[in-house]
């Protein structure tokens, strides 16, 4: 149905001629919320699990400890005070993650 959009076209062009094919999957569960403020969205993502493409359930794994979460801020231009200040006080460190990456990790053990 969006296979006319040129970008998701040459996304499958490209797929076939390179031969490219889905190797994880990677399931969350998300809470988000919004901020009107510098367009913020503040994401908390849990249950992080990665599968082997097209195996089911087959090979299964959590990515993140139990009770772990990613919690993602994002924002455009200045982040809102009160956000930054809570952020700030309960000692957040900021990192670069990615859930894909963390399942490729758990997938090749």
């Amino acid at each position: 149905q969006h296979a006319t959009e040129p970008l998701i076209e040459q996304f499958l062009v490209r797929m076939k001629l390179d031969r490219l094919r889905p190797m994880l999957w990677i399931d969350y569960d998300r809470e988000a919320f919004l901020h009107p403020v510098g367009d913020t969205r503040i994401t908390f993502d849990k249950n992080v699990t990665v599968r082997k493409f097209g195996q089911n359930d087959v090979f299964s794994r959590k990515v993140l400890e139990p009770g772990q979460m990613i919690l993602e801020v994002k924002y455009t231009g200045k982040l809102p005070t009160l956000i930054a200040t809570t952020l700030r006080l309960h000692r957040f460190q900021p990192l670069s993650v990615s859930k894909y990456y963390l399942g490729w990790l758990y997938s090749q053990v």
